[in-house]
């Protein structure tokens, strides 16, 4: 089964290097490669970066306290203006997960540039909410949402479940919640790559009853790890 991405009419978010034809004043970024170890997160922020997210828990299943990091480079060139009352911050960040060892000291597993979009584009609001990273009950979910202030009506929430498994963070769900602001139409889509079904639902906000799930069987298949699914705004399914 394939979803449909909506057509943002806007160039790629995320990208190392932006477009020619929308990254005038947009400096292109080099990522920094993260200490293969350390005894707390700060250990792990690059300098010229903050440490934006935190969170707790077991990720891997050895009874050790693990992190999930968001950081996000901290450069005034990266804050341009774009015409609005305030300049646009178009720092990247890197997703990372250290793994706890022995003596107090943890491991990077995991530093991804492209699940987490660089925002180029004035109109595009914040797309990492709040609850945008949390671990629960030993899975990593990432949440990620696009909302258009000008140029589009449709806004949509991605959400991601990953587990640790052979060596990476495997994708084992996905969900996206759809709405066009205008019709008030909707659309919720839930795909469990373990079993390898799904379930999609259109409805409106101003049904009285909740949208008829109809089942979706987009077969299993290999489980992709996180570092392979590109930009999560952009990822279909």
């Amino acid at each position: 089964m394939v979803l449909v991405c909506v057509a943002l009419g806007q160039p790629a978010f995320g990208e190392e290097d932006p477009p020619d034809d929308f990254g005038e004043g947009v400096p292109a970024v080099e990522f920094p490669s993260l200490p293969a170890s350390g005894a707390s997160a700060k250990d792990f922020v690059p300098a010229g970066w903050k440490l934006e997210r935190e969170q707790r828990g077991d990720l891997d299943k050895d009874g050790r306290e693990d992190l999930a990091l968001v950081l996000r480079m901290d450069s005034a060139e990266n804050r341009i203006d774009r015409g609005g009352p305030e300049r646009l911050d178009t720092n990247p960040r890197i997703l990372a997960v250290v793994l706890a060892e022995g003596g107090g000291r943890f491991r990077t597993v995991l530093e991804d540039h492209a699940l987490l979009p660089r925002v180029l584009d004035a109109n595009v609001e914040e797309p990492l909410d709040e609850d945008g990273l949390s671990v629960s009950r030993g899975l990593l979910k990432v949440k990620l949402r696009l909302f258009l202030s000008m140029g589009g009506w449709t806004t949509y929430a991605n959400s991601f479940t990953f587990r640790f498994q052979e060596g990476c963070f495997r994708l084992i769900g996905f969900d996206r919640a759809e709405l066009h602001r205008g019709s008030g139409e909707t659309e919720d889509v839930s795909i469990n790559y373990l079993t390898g079904q799904g379930w999609k639902a259109k409805g409106s906000i101003e049904a009285r009853k909740p949208a008829k799930r109809v089942k979706l069987k987009p077969g299993k298949r290999p489980l992709r790890c996180l570092g392979e699914l590109g930009n999560g705004l952009e990822f279909s399914g």
